[in-house]
């Protein structure tokens, strides 16, 4: 007999068929009454159970009211009940760090869920274990249990065993740091929920917020972060989405939103001790000092955190929102370090547990290789960014000094100084943002498609393989584009570059321009016959320059063309191209702005604002000049004359 929420209790009689005549009658009376007292103390069990999983689920009073719900239940051999009372105690010992008692009742009950009568059931035990071991670190061993999770699930066509299973994958991959894979395993997860289950929607939109505040999109991960506070009809799981929201709205440095949300939300004044885990009230402490402005007291109580990264993480953003960016970004690399050694040692255990269970030395190897193959890669990317980091902070305070020593003489000169400093530091730090924002992205999807390539457990065929490696490959060209382009700015910067001019047509400099130039569909590129102009200058400096417009321009329409073409200038002896466009265009005040470096009119947009301003420094080099022609209005219209 199973009795549960939506689910009748289910007899069957095998009574033999010679005596089925003579009892059938005094059974069925018999039965009847027996079938309804064990079904009112099942539903009875089930009731209690319920209540305190819900509202307290890690309270170890109630290991007595367990112990007496299992007594009762084993005097009457049902199985259900047992179970019930079992739920209850391993949620309490976990909940209070008691390991033993944990996984003793644990075990248990997944001995008393074998079988086809309790398959949803025994998905519950599952999932309790796997959620204990994730905290311990134990990612391995929750793969493969989520995993043959998963496979029961399909097979028996439980909805809450691929709910749970789906949603245990996507924590395990959330844990791992692969948020893009984590968010597919959500997803999936939440197909098979429905408009009643309020606790299934609420744990799913608050893993979901976690994912996206970890890729940067603050925006997102705010909106899920409510979506988990809305469906949240029981007080765990309200003070756990009030506080995942203000986690959210803290690491996106929304303060004074962060601020009317606490003073609204059950955390303001509950006691949510036994509630909430020990590093939660610290970190949730810490997020009110940063918001109240007591930065240096924050920073000490992150000490008291267990968890390493973190500590690191909330005294980074400490001085970051004190506007310290110095010990900010030195807290920021330790915690890459700390991330990245966390990380290896994980993919060590699971290439060693691997062999174990394969018995596999080739696996082992090949698996290594692949590993060593892409820290290498990260090493590379994360070492070339720090030192163009690293040298670009040097030359801008070696800069800084010899300023400050040859316009000692003059105040008017110091205020001058003081402020083009100040700029300095704007730009470095938007610079920092958006090269950590541009090469994480890349990174982050080459780091999840070579995990895949490396996972033996997911078998791939040629053409998925293909995809993953071309993927690679793209984001690998991408990431040498970025830093390419910033080594090429900086020679500009230096006086590095050579000029070798000749005599060349205006013709031949706009074709090869266009080469590599691809519109989306729906997209004209037009080129304008430029009637044998000629012109004496460098052709590939002005094939680089002229290049960049066109690529800002495809890069910003949707629809309608693009068009280039070159005319002689009123002033004998010079030329002027021409690239426009029926895109977004620029916003009036914005014609010399987006010649700064760095600059974004549109920060949800690829790239790190060094298009045009590299091609403003050839431009000048070559002694000519560049602007917005802000009279155009069908879209943007940039003007090119040397």
């Amino acid at each position: 007999m199973k009795v549960q929420e939506g689910r009748a209790s289910r007899w069957q009689w095998r009574v033999p068929a010679l005596l089925r005549g003579v009892v059938t009658a005094m059974v069925l009376c018999w039965s009847l009454g027996m079938m309804a007292a064990a079904s009112k103390e099942d539903v009875d069990a089930y009731n209690t159970m319920a209540d305190l999983i819900h509202n307290r689920t890690y309270d170890l009073n109630n290991l007595a009211v367990a112990d007496s719900i299992y007594g009762k239940a084993k005097q009457r051999g049902s199985k259900l009940a047992m179970m019930y009372a079992l739920r209850i105690k391993f949620y309490a010992y976990v909940g209070n760090g008691k390991t033993e008692g944990f996984l003793s009742s644990v075990d248990e009950y997944l001995g008393l869920a074998e079988g086809d009568d309790f398959v949803e059931e025994y998905f519950e035990g599952v999932s309790a274990k796997i959620q204990y071991l994730m905290t311990k670190g134990e990612y391995t061993q929750c793969m493969f249990l989520a995993r043959d999770m998963l496979k029961k699930a399909e097979e028996s066509k439980s909805a809450l065993g691929l709910y749970e299973s789906n949603l245990l994958l996507g924590q395990i991959y959330k844990y791992r740091g692969n948020h893009l894979t984590a968010l597919s395993y959500f997803e999936h997860s939440m197909e098979h929920t429905d408009d009643t289950d309020s606790v299934g929607r609420s744990i799913i939109n608050r893993d979901m917020a976690e994912c996206y505040s970890s890729l940067g999109q603050g925006d997102i991960a705010v909106q899920k972060a409510r979506e988990a506070r809305k469906w949240a009809n029981y007080d765990v799981y309200r003070y756990f989405s009030e506080w995942s929201l203000l986690s959210v709205l803290y690491n996106d440095n929304k303060m004074q939103e962060f601020k009317t949300e606490y003073r609204k939300s059950l955390l303001h004044n509950a006691d949510v001790t036994g509630i909430l885990s020990a590093d939660m009230l610290y970190e949730l402490r810490c997020m009110l000092l940063v918001s109240e402005g007591r930065f240096a007291e924050s920073r000490a109580l992150a000490d008291s955190i267990s968890l390493r990264q973190s500590q690191l993480a909330h005294i980074a953003l400490s001085y970051f929102y004190e506007n310290d960016f110095k010990n900010a970004y030195q807290a920021q690399k330790e915690l890459v370090i700390v991330t990245d050694s966390t990380m290896a040692g994980i993919q060590q255990s699971e290439l060693v547990r691997y062999d174990a269970e394969l018995g596999n030395a080739t696996l082992r190897y090949e698996a290594e290789k692949a590993t060593a193959r892409m820290r290498l890669i990260v090493s590379l990317c994360i070492g070339a960014v720090l030192v163009l980091v690293i040298g670009g902070l040097t030359y801008v305070l070696l800069r800084r000094q010899r300023e400050n020593r040859r316009l000692f003489l003059s105040r008017e000169e110091t205020r001058q100084a003081l402020e083009k400093a100040e700029k300095a530091n704007a730009m470095r730090l938007h610079f920092i943002q958006n090269m950590s924002h541009e090469i994480r992205t890349p990174l982050n999807s080459i780091y999840g498609s070579t995990q895949v390539l490396c996972d033996s457990s997911m078998p791939l065929d040629d053409e998925s393989k293909s995809m993953l490696l071309e993927s690679i490959g793209q984001n690998t060209e991408h990431l040498t584009g970025l830093l390419n382009n910033i080594i090429v700015i900086s020679d500009y910067d230096a006086g590095n570059v050579e000029l070798h001019k000749a005599e060349v047509t205006a013709q031949d400099v706009i074709d090869k321009a266009m080469v590599g130039i691809m519109a989306q569909e729906g997209v004209e590129l037009i080129i304008d016959d430029t009637g044998g102009i000629t012109l004496h200058t460098d052709e590939s400096q002005l094939v680089k320059a002229l290049y960049q417009l066109l690529a800002n321009a495809v890069k910003f329409t949707e629809r309608g063309h693009v068009r280039v073409g070159a005319k002689a200038a009123e002033q004998e002896g010079r030329v002027t191209f021409y690239v426009e466009d029926t895109g977004r265009g620029v916003r009036a005040g914005l014609g010399e702005k987006v010649f700064e470096r760095f600059f974004k009119e549109d920060n949800f947009v690829p790239g790190v604002g060094l298009g045009l301003p590299l091609c403003r420094a050839i431009t000048t080099l070559l002694g000519g000049t560049v602007a917005l022609d802000e009279s155009y209005q069908g879209g943007a219209r940039f003007v090119l004359t040397v």
